[in-house]
């Protein structure tokens, strides 16, 4: 009776054992098999993110603009209401010119002793447009005053109305001829020519 007990203690410490040991193998197992599925899914991780370029500046920079300067200035076609070629829609300012060789020639064409009573007055200058780019209308405006003469009542007016491209060069000449009686006359005074620019062409400003 008593071998017996022994046996049954014996067989059921070894049952103990036996399922430990598989217990503990099974636990192992397991732990094995996430630790392989860990492994796949880190080195797939990897193979994405040595797949996927990097420092890809495609979309990310700004394409070059042809820019044309204007102002140009740039900005292409349309012209100013001076005729010149600067696009409408920029603010403006007057382009560089002129006004060169100013002169003025008297020539007294009758005289009464030392009184002239006839007098031919020539006023000549030349405008140009000092710009690389930019062409168009200049209007010039002259008038012949006699020596302390109301500005606003001159002997002869005259408006030049020109077309310059860049750096062109124009020569405008006028004459007038007065008459007059008498030392205080107009024939025998002074005549000077008087300019004035009404219309220079416009470009945009940079």
């Amino acid at each position: 009776m008593r071998e017996k007990v022994i046996i049954l203690i014996i067989g059921i410490t070894l049952l103990i054992i036996i399922t430990g040991i598989l217990t503990f193998t099974n636990k192992e197992e397991g732990n094995i098999l996430k630790k392989i599925a860990n492994l796949f899914e880190s080195n797939n991780q990897e193979k994405k993110t040595e797949d996927k370029p990097s420092g890809d500046n495609t979309g990310g920079g700004t394409p070059d603009s042809s820019s044309s300067s204007s102002g140009t200035s740039s900005g292409g076609g349309g012209s100013s209401s001076s005729g010149g070629n600067t696009p409408p829609e920029c603010e403006t300012k007057p382009i560089s010119y002129s006004l060169l060789k100013i002169n003025k020639t008297e020539t007294c064409n009758t005289n009464e002793g030392e009184i002239c009573t006839n007098k031919t007055i020539l006023c000549s200058l030349d405008i140009q447009n000092r710009e690389d780019i930019t062409n168009g209308n200049f209007k010039v405006e002259l008038k012949f005053l006699g020596e302390g003469q109301n500005i606003n009542e001159p002997i002869k007016t005259i408006v030049y109305e020109v077309f310059l491209e860049p750096q062109a060069k124009q020569h405008l000449e006028s004459s007038t001829t007065v008459q007059s009686t008498g030392e205080n006359g107009l024939a025998n005074q002074i005549v000077n020519c008087f300019y004035k620019t009404l219309e220079v062409p416009e470009k945009c400003i940079d």
